[in-house]
C-alpha cells in the first residue's frame, strides 16, 4: 500500500520526506542582548569618516555599488545609514546589538527572517534538512556551530543548544573550508583563508573553529556588511580583529607574521591594494557573492585575486538552468533576478577544477566548486 501511495504522489511531483528531528522543535529567541564594547563602535565610526558608506563616485566602475546592492542598502538600511550621517553613536549601538532580528542583516540570511510572529512556531523543514546534513557530513556535536551571545540571537532549540536558520548550512560549508585549509597547510605554521563577500561574519568564525592550526582569516565586504560583521566577529570569537581602511594599514597588519588566529576586515574597494602586496593565501571562499555581481565584477575580482598567489578556490554560487532563451549565454535569470552561472566565471586556466557538487541548501541552485592552483 505504502509503495502504491508514494508511486502514485511521485506521478505527481510530490514527495514525502520524514523528518531528521521532531516537528515540535520550536522557534525561541535569547534573552540576553549583550551590550556593544564601546571602542568596537568608535571604531566603526572611524572607519567610515574616511570610506563611506557608497564609496566616492571616482571609484572604479566594477567595484562601484550600484544597481540592486545599493537600492537595498538605502530601501532596507535606513536606520543605519542615518546613525553613521548624524555620527549617533548610541543609536548605532542599539540598532547592532541586536542585528539579528532588525535591518542589519537584510539581504544576508535566507530561509526566513526574524519576525515576532514566527516565534513559537514550529522549525521550517528546510532547516531541520540542513541540521540533519550538517550532523550526517561532520559528525560535530551542535556547540561548535554557536558564535557566541552577542547580536540578538534567536533560532531553533535543540536540545540545550538554540541554533540559527543558517548555522548548519553554514556549518557544512566552514566544515569543508577548514578541512582544505588543514590539507593545504599541513606541517606548517598557519594558514591564510580570504572570504569574498563575508556577510556578517559567521562563516569565518566556523571555520576559525574547526581549523587545526592559526589562521589568519580576512574578510572583504561592502562597507555596510563588513562593519556588521567586525562587530558580530569582534564579540563572538574572542580573537584580535582589525578593521582596516586604508592601504598603508592593509600593507601594515598583512605582511606582518602571526602565530594565533586573527580577522582583518577589509574593503572591497582594496582589492587591487591587497592584490599588489603579493600575500599568499591558502584559500579564497565565496559564497553566493559572486552570484550578485556583474560579469564584469567578477572578472575584475577573478584578475586581481586569483594571479598565482591564492592556492585554492572554494565557491558556492548559481549555477541554475537559464530560464529566459532570450538571454546571453553569460546570464540567467532567476526569478526576475539577472545572474552570471558559476559555469561562466572566467577562471584562469591554471586554476583546475577538482571537485564540483550541489551545495547542501535544499533548492539546489547552487553549485559548488574546489580549484586548485596547478
Amino acid at each position: 500500500m505504502k509503495k502504491l501511495l508514494k508511486s502514485l504522489l511521485h506521478k505527481f511531483n510530490i514527495e514525502i520526506k520524514k523528518l531528521p528531528y521532531k516537528s515540535d522543535l520550536l522557534i525561541e529567541e535569547s534573552n540576553h542582548l549583550p551590550s556593544i564594547d564601546e571602542s568596537i563602535v568608535n571604531e566603526i565610526f572611524d572607519f567610515f569618516n574616511v570610506i563611506e558608506p557608497f564609496y566616492s563616485e571616482d571609484i572604479r566602475p566594477e567595484l562601484k555599488i550600484a544597481g540592486a546592492w545599493r537600492k537595498d542598502f538605502e530601501t532596507r538600511r535606513t536606520n543605519q545609514l542615518n546613525f553613521i550621517r548624524t555620527q549617533d553613536k548610541e543609536g548605532y549601538s542599539n540598532l547592532i546589538k541586536s542585528m539579528m532580528r532588525n535591518e542589519l542583516i537584510a539581504g544576508q540570511w535566507g530561509i526566513g527572517y526574524y519576525d515576532k510572529k514566527i516565534l513559537n512556531t514550529t522549525a521550517p523543514n528546510e532547516f531541520l534538512d540542513n541540521l540533519k546534513q550538517y550532523s550526517n557530513l561532520t559528525n560535530h556535536n551542535l556547540d561548535v556551530l554557536d558564535d557566541g551571545p552577542f547580536g540578538g540571537k534567536w533560532g531553533v532549540k535543540v536540545g540545550n543548544q538554540l541554533v540559527t536558520f543558517r548555522d548548519p548550512y553554514k556549518g557544512v560549508n566552514a566544515f569543508n573550508a577548514a578541512k582544505i585549509l588543514n590539507f593545504i597547510c599541513e606541517g606548517e605554521g598557519g594558514a591564510t583563508y580570504l572570504d569574498l563577500g563575508s556577510g556578517f561574519g559567521s562563516d569565518a568564525i566556523k571555520v576559525e573553529k574547526f581549523s587545526e592550526l592559526p589562521v589568519r582569516i580576512i574578510l572583504m565586504d561592502l562597507p555596510l556588511n563588513l562593519t556588521t560583521a567586525f562587530a558580530y566577529v569582534s564579540m563572538n570569537a574572542g580573537k584580535k580583529c582589525v578593521l582596516i581602511s586604508n592601504a598603508d594599514q592593509l600593507q601594515e597588519h598583512l605582511i606582518s607574521n602571526f602565530s594565533e588566529s586573527e580577522f582583518i576586515f577589509i574593503p572591497t574597494s582594496l582589492v587591487e591594494d591587497f592584490s599588489k602586496l603579493g600575500i599568499k593565501v591558502d584559500l579564497m571562499y565565496n559564497h553566493g557573492s559572486f552570484s550578485e555581481m556583474d560579469f564584469d565584477t567578477i572578472s575584475y575580482y577573478i584578475k586581481c585575486l586569483l594571479n598565482g598567489t591564492v592556492k585554492a578556490l572554494f565557491e558556492v554560487n548559481s549555477n541554475a538552468s537559464t530560464l529566459d532563451g532570450n538571454l546571453s549565454d553569460n546570464l540567467l535569470n532567476y526569478g526576475g533576478h539577472v545572474e552570471v552561472p558559476s559555469s561562466k566565471f572566467p577562471i584562469p586556466t591554471n586554476y583546475k577544477l577538482v571537485k564540483s557538487s550541489l551545495s547542501i541548501n535544499s533548492y539546489n541552485r547552487y553549485v559548488e566548486n574546489l580549484y586548485i592552483y596547478k
